[in-house]
């Protein structure tokens, strides 16, 4: 899937324009995504936000994820709204423009091998995946065999996959893991 997705990037970050101006211009450019990503099949939209050292310090990951998050809501009213609902629901989900996206945080503050390692020293990485998206590769949470082959696939590469995390439908505690399996949720909310 990853291989093949279809994605939009966000403009490159420039630290003339400090933390808010970027999050405006990546809030703009994920509005535009919003208007064209169903109708061009596109799988996602990446968010690169620069943090240089910070990147590697789990804690200031987890702040600045938040931080990004409460930028875009500055633009956006549903993603206000969806910050303010109760995380811990099972119904809880990430939106913007109205359109419900899943969320995942890579940074190099994570060790190797982790799922959500990424070998990009200085930058976080959000990477935005709109709810139809799943349909678009076939996805069916239904479908136990796909599911259990993505698991064997992380654990074969010696990557630690909570999957009983998964199973719960937390949403927002799968946006961003602990550095182990055996470390509490990261509630990035907080």
């Amino acid at each position: 899937f990853a291989k093949g997705a279809n994605i939009r990037f966000s403009p490159p970050w420039k630290n003339s324009l400090g933390f808010d101006g970027n999050v405006a211009a990546h809030a703009a450019a994920l509005a535009d995504f919003v208007v064209e990503g169903q109708r061009s099949h596109l799988h996602g939209f990446v968010s690169q936000i620069t943090l240089g050292e910070d990147a590697c310090d789990f804690d200031h990951v987890r702040k600045a994820f938040r931080a990004f998050l409460h930028g875009l809501a500055r633009h956006d009213d549903d993603c206000c709204n969806a910050l303010k609902d109760d995380k811990m629901s099972t119904d809880w989900q990430f939106s913007f423009r109205g359109m419900r996206m899943f969320l995942n945080v890579f940074a190099p503050c994570y060790p190797q091998p982790h799922s959500k390692f990424i070998d990009s020293p200085g930058s976080l990485w959000v990477f935005l995946q709109p709810e139809y998206s799943f349909d678009l590769c076939g996805i069916d949470p239904s479908k136990t065999a796909a599911k259990d082959a993505i698991r064997a696939s992380f654990r074969n590469a010696g990557m630690n996959y909570d999957g009983g995390q998964i199973d719960k439908r937390i949403e927002a505690l799968l946006y961003m893991f602990p550095m182990r399996p055996t470390d509490e949720p990261v509630r990035w909310w907080d």
